[in-house]
């Protein structure tokens, strides 16, 4: 697990919006792109002490254009 502060700015919002503003992030689909994932495919696990999430390709790319 990283923190989730070396995630990328996406992950970040995405995860920020779910509740979850510090703690420990994990890649699921490292490897792929983004693009190329449909929107129900699992990117990113996030958690803390109190709370755990799964980010998906749709959160990232919604995170992208509307959160910030």
């Amino acid at each position: 697990m990283l923190n989730l502060k070396t995630a990328s700015r996406d992950i970040q919002n995405a995860a920020a919006a779910l509740g979850i503003k510090s703690g420990n992030w994990e890649p699921v689909n490292a490897g792929t792109s983004i693009d190329a994932l449909p929107d129900d495919a699992v990117v990113a696990r996030v958690s803390n002490s109190r709370k755990s999430a799964s980010i998906t390709a749709g959160d990232i790319r919604y995170a992208g254009l509307y959160l910030d």
